[in-house]
């Protein structure tokens, strides 16, 4: 083998691992404290729905706020 192959196989080696990280942080599930769409692609309903809860739980909150303390 001369070194120029070598050079081939280690660069191709480092690809197809950095393929396989990848493919397994997209697939892996989000911990306790993380961000569960931060594997997401553009789009992720998860995302939208809690964003939409985030703004009802605030609004239900000032509701809340005005009839306990008026």
């Amino acid at each position: 083998m001369s070194v120029q192959e070598i050079i081939v196989a280690l660069i191709v080696f480092l690809c197809v691992a950095e393929v396989i990280r990848r493919t397994l942080k997209f697939f892996r599930s989000p911990k306790n404290n993380e961000n569960p769409c931060a594997n997401c692609v553009g789009g992720c309903d998860l995302k939208r729905i809690m964003d939409e809860k985030k703004q009802n739980c605030g609004a239900i909150q000032k509701k809340n706020d005005e009839k306990c303390c008026g």
